[in-house]
């Protein structure tokens, strides 16, 4: 069973295991800055700052310019849950009760 891959991917040469190693550190990555942003923690403009810059130091989960929803806090809430990272929970779901 071959699956195909986008010219893009660029993990796509990796070894099962690393790529799913890195995927995940992409997809923390992404959890983690969008939280920052959400809970006002840094800027867009820190974020994306050249200095220092790494592949998934300014990757979201999100829209920056469409803002925030609803199904976003819920996602960040379910991720830092599993995490148990409950302060960041908690953080979330004060934001989340507002926009209810």
């Amino acid at each position: 069973m071959s699956q195909e891959q986008e010219p893009n991917d660029f993990l796509s040469n990796l070894p099962e295991g690393e790529r799913i190693e890195m995927e995940n550190e992409i997809m923390d990555a992404a959890f983690e800055n969008s939280y920052k942003l959400v809970t006002k923690k840094t800027t867009l403009v820190e974020l994306t700052k050249l200095k220092g810059l790494t592949p998934t130091s300014s990757i979201l989960l999100y829209d920056p310019t469409e803002g925030i929803d609803n199904d976003l806090l819920e996602d960040l809430i379910w991720h830092f849950e599993d995490r148990e990272e409950y302060e960041k929970c908690a953080e979330l779901k004060k934001i989340l009760d507002v926009q209810l």
